[in-house]
Order: structure tokens, then sequence, then C-alpha cells
């Protein structure tokens, strides 16, 4: 990693006028010796990486770094003949005091002496000059299959998983398969294949993906919906879910079972996926047989190489190249990742000396090939490459800020005679690794766009292998730091309260960030002013500083002395950080400054402007009026900041004197690298005048509007051709909506809190690429009023929970692609248009709390896609289903049906095919449950018949072999009836409150292997059998107030 480094301080040496001054040389001198080692040190790198590690070789490595590192920091202390960087220079500077500059070049001289020993060192190790090579790569194609997803030559491996995955008859409480295989096999990628199919997401209600057991509580978290990790009443016992734990390792067993335990309330056809490099850990974990993953065939190796390296048609003819690609593949032994890794290797060579010279360099380094691929990167990606070692293993590592580090580092070289913004070219190095293969499992936006990626373990381990002591990460359990340490990444489990401990000697970083979560659930790191204030004075040459989510109440003004900061990170400092120091302005090559989620910075300090090198500004805060400091920023200091790119958010926390001159002043409209806009107003009449002003670039992609005290939008909001996402929240005093027929790109419209809004456009338009419409808690006619006049057939999403004026649900005739419709809350609603039965692609149906609902059209039957009906709350009396032949079943594909405390009667007999929840709690009217719910195969898994008038079920429900929970509760059933004892899958059984049911419990109950929970409260039950003591699975039992229960027999030891 020593070649960047070389490269970049011969550099700084060749645009330095006064070289020979500082290093008491002259110019050609340094410059022969800088070339001399910049041509030795890829050679040293090849040798230490290869099969015949030299360790002298990789010692002498870390002493070239280390000098260039001085060299470098000493070359930027000497004063700049920048304006701009003359504003921070200190009084004492070597500007100032002669004495100081000889100093510094009686230092330069010593770094000179020893750059020179370095050198004559690398001639005595017989490190061999390498001439430098100009890589002409075919970059048009560089997007085109970096991100290909398909795999090659695993169809029977996809085959046999695939159908486990899809098998809901499976006896087991939770299948577990792993797979395993040698690393760079392709597990991952195979887990990864089947995880994105498409059967499977229509299979599997979730879908949760983590590595190893790693932040597992969180995602337990997320799938509940809630912060205990409790199973009882948790939601994921209703869904079916698909759980992948990839590149898990020699874990505790009892880790295990108690993971395994946790996780087995999902529903019936749940099924766990586990990859792992050791057989162990999958015999372990698998309930059926584990499946072990062989490497490529030949042939499947060769066609993926020969992908990889791109070849048109008539290259493949060429048979010189087609031998040696064989040759190379048998080197590779069917391990995909190093195939795709040299393939794209072979994509950069044209020629067919290059094809031999690289099968060669394949024996040299046949135990890792990947340290080849590292070998053969440009100078620019290696240190690029090395960066990265700075993240955990498996992190999701996000693209735009990895982008923005580099170019705080200073790794993103300038194009010649090129009009790239750095931005620009950062993305091309991301996008040339990626197609590299240092990069996999992309994660892209809505437009196509990576978001973000991981790294092969194999790859992060060869990440941190080159890396050296140039970078490190320090935690709780390994608080230490390399003396030549210049990049480091901490997390959260550091203790800063007695100071710098962890950071002796750290003058001569350059990189101070942070790799916990982002949201903690609680902040473990304070970081009090003193302490960061001790941290920073060390952090002299620091060009990027991340400090997100970490206590901190007050910035120390010393950070504005940090005249090489670059990038900074003031995020999710939420309730605590109040205000930035008054000199701020002086970070003269600030590129990014993040401080959202800071919900108690009241203001932006003054001089903001003259950050002219801004590109990302997450927050821009004006003071309220009574708060407001004297010296703070207005909004014409964003005039000065050209370039802002990415997101921008600006709120307005009170009134602006002069709002026409201030909003003019921001010129928004001239920063067209603005993606997305974020406006928060604060309710006053003067936000007319203010948004008026305020329009933004026409290339502007989303834009959203809080909290604005206008009475009417202006009409720059209708002329925004690129504009994919409009949202307006609590705008309560405005009362027409923007015209939205020159809104030719919007995708997703979304409105809530505007109660006194309707949309009066008079002609119809027709919103082609309109996706999601959500219009929650909004005005909208009681006849659907405007909206009718508009035509969005590719919508897919419509919410209208909480319209309390709608009496008449829109004609659905133009929402052919709708896949999920929300009425809830829409208390006024009384009909329901029969056009509904024409949605053939409708999922879902919301009715909940329509009260004045009291009938559902008939062509409801004729959905066939739908998956989950909810008329909860509503007045609805029947279900009645049209069709022309008794014969014909209705709702085929209804797995879930909830009508709590609504007025049904009776169910159809068509329903029930592929139920799997059915809860109809409180339904007072209902008397009976039709036998067509339990018939043979029946998928039904969770039945509520509480507070309903059923006093007996149907004896075909002997036939519910996957039912796992029945709740019962207060309802008229007289008995058990005796099928229930058979069905093995029950978990929970809840007959409280039932008076009906009197005497013994049968000694059946014994059979129920798999019950967690009994409920017999308030019930007139006398016994339980000593059978229960069997059920060792049983956590709750509840015989509270059940008053001829004089004894208890022995309960099973859990």
């Amino acid at each position: 990693m020593a070649e960047p480094l070389v490269f970049r301080v011969g550099k700084l040496v060749d645009d330095f006028p006064e070289a020979a001054e500082l290093w008491g040389t002259g110019d050609t001198e340094m410059e022969d010796t800088f070339s001399y080692l910049q041509s030795i040190v890829p050679d040293a790198e090849k040798r230490v990486l290869s099969d015949e590690s030299d360790k002298d070789i990789e010692q002498w490595l870390e002493d070239p770094k280390d000098a260039f590192y001085e060299a470098e920091d000493l070359r930027e202390e000497w004063p700049s003949k920048d304006e701009k960087l003359k504003q921070v220079i200190p009084s004492s500077s070597p500007s100032a005091k002669p004495d100081l500059r000889l100093e510094m070049s009686t230092r330069a001289k010593k770094i000179r002496k020893r750059i020179e020993a370095i050198a004559a060192e690398g001639t005595d190790l017989g490190l061999r000059e390498c001439a430098v090579v100009v890589r002409v790569e075919r970059r048009e194609r560089l997007d085109a299959f970096v991100c290909d997803e398909e795999i090659i030559g695993r169809e029977d491996a996809k085959s046999v998983i695939t159908k486990f995955l899809l098998d809901s008859k499976t006896d087991d409480q939770i299948p577990v398969l792993s797979i395993w295989g040698d690393d760079g096999v392709g597990k991952t990628a195979l887990a990864r294949c089947l995880y994105v199919d498409d059967m499977v997401k229509k299979h599997f209600d979730l879908r949760i993906w983590v590595n190893g057991f790693r932040n597992l509580e969180g995602e337990l978290r997320k799938i509940r919906g809630r912060e205990t990790t409790e199973r009882e009443d948790d939601v994921l016992r209703f869904q079916r879910y698909l759980l992948v734990f990839d590149d898990l390792r020699d874990e505790d067993p009892e880790q295990w079972g108690s993971l395994k335990s946790l996780l087995m309330g999902g529903a019936r056809g749940s099924k766990i996926l586990i990859t792992t490099r050791d057989r162990s850990v999958a015999v372990c974990t698998s309930t059926f047989p584990s499946y072990r993953l062989a490497g490529l065939p030949i042939k499947s190796s060769f066609d993926l190489l020969m992908r990889m390296a791109c070849l048109e048609e008539e290259e493949t003819g060429n048979s010189i190249k087609v031998d040696i690609g064989r040759k190379i593949v048998q080197k590779c032994h069917g391990i995909p990742l190093a195939i795709r890794m040299i393939g794209s290797l072979l994509f950069c060579k044209k020629t067919e000396e290059e094809w031999l010279h690289l099968l060669r360099e394949t024996s040299e380094f046949s135990k890792n090939l990947s340290r080849l691929s590292y070998i053969h990167l440009p100078c620019h990606l290696k240190q690029c490459f090395a960066f990265c070692s700075l993240f955990p293993r498996d992190w999701v590592i996000d693209k735009q800020l990895l982008m923005s580090l580099w170019i705080a580092e200073g790794f993103i070289q300038p194009i010649d005679n090129g009009d790239w913004d750095m931005e620009d070219i950062a993305h091309d190095y991301f996008m040339d690794l990626l197609r590299r293969n240092f990069f996999q499992d992309c994660v892209k936006d809505e437009l196509g766009n990576v978001t973000s990626c991981r790294m092969h373990h194999l790859v992060h381990d060869l990440a941190r292998h080159v890396a050296g002591t140039e970078y490190g990460r320090i935690y709780h359990s390994w608080p230490y730091l390399e003396e030549r340490a210049h990049h480091i990444s901490w997390d959260s489990t550091l203790d800063f309260s007695q100071g710098d401990t962890y950071l002796h000697g750290a003058y001569r970083l350059r990189t101070f960030i942070k790799t916990s979560q982002r949201k903690s659930l609680r902040c473990e790191t304070q970081m009090g002013e003193k302490t960061l204030h001790k941290l920073i004075s060390s952090f002299k040459f620091l060009r990027a500083l991340d400090l997100h989510d970490s206590g901190i109440e007050k910035l120390p003004s010393s950070i504005c002395e940090l005249k090489h900061l670059t990038f900074l990170d003031l995020s999710e400092n939420e309730g605590i950080l109040i205000e930035l120091p008054e000199d701020f302005r002086k970070l003269v090559n600030l590129r990014q400054l993040e401080i959202s989620d800071c919900s108690v910075l009241s203001h932006m300090p003054q001089g903001l402007g003259q950050l002219t090198l801004l590109r990302t500004l997450t927050d821009f805060l004006l003071p309220r009026n009574d708060s407001c400091p004297q010296n703070h920023s207005g909004l014409g200091e964003l005039n000065k900041l050209s370039n802002l790119r990415g997101s921008l958010r600006i709120e307005v926390k009170g009134g602006i004197e002069d709002v026409v001159a201030e909003s003019n002043a921001a010129n928004l409209k001239e920063k067209d690298s603005l993606v997305s806009l974020v406006l928060v107003f604060a309710r006053k009449e003067s936000d007319e005048v203010l948004l008026k002003e305020m329009q933004p670039s026409l290339d502007l992609r989303s834009l959203e509007i809080r909290g604005y005290g206008g009475t009417r939008f202006p009409s720059w909001m209708s002329c925004m051709p690129k504009l994919v996402r409009l949202r307006l929240f609590d705008c309560t005093a405005c009362k027409i909506l923007p015209l939205l027929g020159e809104l030719t790109s919007l995708k997703h419209l979304e409105i809530g809190e505007l109660p006194t809004v309707e949309y009066t456009e008079t002609t119809e338009l027709n919103l082609t690429e309109l996706v999601i419409l959500d219009l929650s808690w909004s005005k909208v006619t009681k006849d659907w009023g405007g909206w009718r006049k508009i035509k969005m057939e590719q919508l897919k999403v419509l919410n209208l929970t909480s319209c309390t004026d709608l009496l008449i649900s829109p004609e659905f005739s133009s929402f052919l692609n709708l896949e999920i419709l929300i009425l809830e809350r829409c208390s006024r609603l009384v009909h329901l248009d029969p056009s509904i039965g024409g949605l053939k692609k409708l999922l879902c149906l919301n009715l909940k709390s329509c009260t004045e609902l009291n009938r559902l059209p008939a062509e409801l039957g004729a959905l066939k896609a739908l998956k989950e009906l909810l008329i909860d709350e509503t007045s609805v009396h029947d279900i009645f289903l049209q069709s022309d032949s008794e014969e014909v079943e209705h709702l085929t594909s209804l797995s879930i049906l909830s009508a709590n405390n609504s007025n049904i009667t009776e169910l159809p007999s068509g329903v029930g095919a592929r139920l799997r929840r059915l809860s109809l709690r409180n339904c007072h009217r209902i008397r009976k449950l039709p036998e067509s719910i339990g018939q043979l195969g029946s998928p039904l898994e969770e039945l509520d018949i509480s507070g309903t008038c059923i006093s007996e079920l149907p004896g075909s429900f002997g036939n519910l072999q996957r039912l796992r929970v029945l709740k019962m509760h207060y309802c008229f059933i007289r008995k058990f009836p005796s099928f229930i004892w058979h069905l093995h899958s029950l978990e929970e059984i809840d007959a409280s409150l039932c008076r009906n049911i009197e005497g013994d419990i049968p000694r059946d109950i014994g059979k129920l292997e798999n019950l967690r929970i009994l409920r017999l409260r308030n019930s007139a039950i006398s016994s339980l059998p000593p059978e229960i003591k069997h059920l060792w699975k049983l956590e709750t039992l509840d015989v509270c107030r059940c008053d001829k229960l004089h004894e208890l027999p022995a309960l099973p030891l859990v």
C-alpha cells in the first residue's frame, strides 16, 4: 500500500516551488529518489503477497509508508499561498517565525535522509524496478454487468434448496437447512439468489437476512415491531418468515438452542437457512440433511470466466485465448470468487501475451488468487481498497459515505482536461472496484443506482493485510492504537470518560470514524467537551472526523483549527448538541457536513457561506425570533454554496424580517446538483412569500414540505419535470393543491394532515408514472372529487386512511395495477364501488374501522390474488360472493381474514382453502363456522373466535393439523371437542371465561407436545390430568379463579 503514498508525495514535491529550500537538495535529486521508490514498491508488494512471502520485505514496506506520511505532513505544515488556508494559519506559523522555518527545514533533511536510506535498503533486498504500466480499460461497458446476480452452474443446488424453502408440509416447527463449503465457493451468493427469488418472496410474509449472530436482537425487535424480544403475542407468530444466517461460525450450541427456541413462534412454513464454512456447525444446526456446496464443474467455471472477461464474439473464437482460459480455470479449483476476480482481470487484458503472463502469475498466487487481483489494481484504487479495512467484517458499506471519505483523504485524482466533479470520479472508482469483485451484495435504489455493498470476508481479510499498521480499529476489547496508524475506526463500546488514553500519540491521524450501527438504542459513548477538546487538539492533520451518535453536548472551538478537515459527521446527537462553534467558517476545506437528527441544534453559525467547497450539507437551520443569536447564518449564506449536491433540509424555526430578500438570496434555483429538498416551516403567513421565492432547480427529484402556513402553493411546484417524489404534511391553512399535470415523472405522491385540501384541476390528466398515492388524514370529498379526473394506470398503493368525509370509494377501473388499498378509519364510507372486482392484482384490502360500511360488493369474490382482507370494526353483516356456479371457489389466495368487532353473521362456504389466520374476535352475531374451513390439507394456523356465540366447532376441524393458536376466550363452547387433542401443532389454547366448559380436562392433552400456553382462567374445570407433566414446552398455565379446581397435578419441569 506504499505505492499510492509515494506517488502522492512525489506529486507534492513536483508542485512545490520551494522544494530545494525545504529538503536541502535539488529538485531532480528528490524526484529521482521518489521515482525509484515508486518503481520498486510494486515488486515488494508482489513478493509479500505471493505464496512465497518474504518477511524482510514485508517489514521494509512499512518504512516507506511511515516516512512518506511524515513527509506529506511536513509539506502540508509549510505555509500555503492559498488565501483561504492563510485565514487559519496561526501567528506562530513558519511564515511569521524564522526559527520555526529553520526547524521545519531541519526536520525535512532528516526525512530526506531516512527516505534515501529506505531506497538503499530496497536495493539491498534485491527489489526490481517495474515499468509504469498504462492501463487502458474498456469503461464503456463498466456498469452493464457489474451487479449481475445470476448464478452459473448451481441449478441442482437451487432446485434442492428452493424445494425446501417452498415446502409447507414439513412436521418440523422451524425447519433449518445449512449450506456448507469452502471459502469463496458461493454459499452467500446462492443464498442471496434464493432470497431475492420471486417465488420465495411471494411465499414468505417476512424475510430477514443477518450475518452470523450480529445485530440479531435488533432484527428481532424489527420483526416484532417493538422493543422486547419476548415471544408471547408478538407479530412474528402470525407471519411465515424466512431467516437467513449468513456465515455462521463455530458458535456456542447453547446460544443456538436459545435462539432457535426464541424463533419458534413463526407461522407454519417458516424456514431458517444457514451458510457456514464449518461442517460441524452445519450438522449441529440443521434439522434437514445439510447441503455441501462443492466447487463449480469445469464447464461452468469456464463459462463464468469467459463471461467475466466479457469476450466479444470474435474473441471467443480465438483458440489461444480459449486454451489459456481453460488452464486458468483449473487453477481456480471451481471457486466462483476466484474465477470472477481473475475473469475481471482478463477483462482488462487485450493481447494473447497479456493472457499468457497472467496465466504464469496464477502459479505464484495459487493459494489466494484474490491477492493477484490486488497486485493488478491501479495505484489509485489500491489505497481506496485498503481504506475499506476500517469497516468491520460483513459490514454494509454505504456507497455515498465511502466515496466522501475517499475524497476527504485525497485519494481521488482529478482528470486532466476533464470537467469531472470529484464525486463523479469517486463513483467511477467505486464501480471499478465493484466490477473487479472487490465488492458484492449490492443494494440498489428505485432508480437502479447502487447504494450499498459488502465485502466477501476473504476480500476483507486481504484489505486488512495490505493495510498493515497504516489502518486500525479500536474498541473496548482492543483499545490499542498502533504507533504508525493514520486511519482509525472506533465503535460505541469505547469509554472516553478518561480522556485520550486510547489515542496517545494520535497527532498524525488522518481519519477517525465511528462504525457503530446508526440509531443505537442507547448512546454508550458520552463525549464531554473537555474530552473532545483533548482529542481534537491531537488531531492536527485530520481529514475525516465521525462523531455521530456520540453524546456530544457542545463542540469545542478547537475543532475550527483542523484546517485540513474535509468530512465531519455530527448527526444523531439528538436532544444534546445545541450549537456549532462561532468560528466554524474557518473550516474552509470542509466538503461534507452531516448534522441530521440533531433536534435541538438552533441555528447555523455566521459565515457558513465561506465554506465554498461544501458538497454535502444535510441541514440548514434558521432560528426562532425569541432565541435568535446575533451571529447566525441567514438563507443568504446558501447563495455562495453553489456546489451543494444530494439532499438538503431547510428548517425555518420562526419568522423572517425581510422574507423576499432572504429567500431570493438562497438562490436554490441554481443548485442543479441537489436531488432532494425538505422545507420545514413554522406555520407563519409569511411562509407563502418565502416558499414562492425558494424555487429549486428543475433537476430536483424529491420535494417535501412540512408545516407550511400559506394558503396556496406557488406555481413553480407544478413545473418540475424530473420530480419523482412529492410529500406535503401539516399544511393546515392551504386551500388548493398544486396542479399535477406537468409532473410527468411523479411516482410517489403523499399528502398528510391537510384537512382543508381538495384537488380542483378541471381538465383530465394522466399521471402515467405514479405508483404510490397516500392521502392519509387529509380532506377528500364524499365522492372522490377532482381526483376522479386523474388517470393513474400504474398505481400500486392507494392509502386513504382517515379520510373521514369520504362517502363513496373511488371508481377503480383506472387503477388496474393496484396491489394495496387502504381505506382504514374512513368512518363515513358507506359504499365500496363494485369495480373493485376488476383489480386482478390486489393483494391487500384494509377496511378497518369503516364503521358505516355495512355491505361488501359481491364482485369481491373475483379477487383471486387477494391475500389479506381486514374488515374489523365495520358494520358488514355478510360476505356475499357473486358467482355463476355454486362450485366456483372465491378469494382462492386469501390467507388472512380479520373481522374483529364487526357485525358479520356468517362466513361464505367458498372462503378458507388457503386461510392461515382467521380472527372473528367479538363478532357477537356469528354462531357457526363453515365446514369448508376444516377441509383436508387446510393451512389454517390461527383461529380466534373469542367473544362470539359459537358453541361448537365443526367436526372437519380435526383436519387442521397446522393449527397453532386456538383462542375461544369468552364464548359458548360447551366442551373441548375430542379432535382437539390430536392437533399436534397446537402451541396455544385460550379458553378463559368459557363458563360452559366444566368437568375434567381429558387425559389426551398430554399428546399436545408443542403446547406452550394454556389459559383456563374463570372456567368451571374441576381437574387437570397427570399427563400434563408431559407438556415439556409448557410455559404458561393460567387457572386463576377456577373455583372448582382444588389441586394441581405435577407440572413439567422447564
